[in-house]
């Protein structure tokens, strides 16, 4: 199992983006690229730019921050930064599990 501070090394690495979501308002594609910065040990910070495609052929620019942080040696949070940095919207924690990392409680 990989620990928490050598997850957020790969994590680290990150350059570009892509996704795809299915069977919402918002069906289509995006890619973009990230710029990754560490203003403190263990946190690592994902700025995201992009272009997202929807499936009736519109495109929208995005930008996101998350905000990536080891809160423990088997435990990283993931925090959507929409609000700043003072005010994270927390979207996820993940510890390790017999196949990889995993969520700890499920994202709504």
């Amino acid at each position: 199992m990989v620990p928490a501070t050598e997850l957020c090394d790969l994590l680290g690495r990150v350059t570009a983006l892509t996704f795809e979501a299915r069977g919402s308002t918002w069906t289509g594609t995006g890619c973009g690229s990230v710029a990754v910065a560490s203003p403190a040990a263990g946190v690592l910070t994902f700025t995201e730019s992009g272009t997202w495609l929807s499936d009736r052929g519109r495109e929208f620019r995005f930008s996101n921050v998350f905000r990536w942080s080891v809160v423990g040696p088997e435990l990283v949070r993931l925090e959507h930064l929409r609000l700043g940095p003072s005010n994270p919207v927390n979207l996820f924690e993940l510890a390790p599990a017999a196949e990889g990392w995993r969520s700890v409680h499920p994202h709504l």
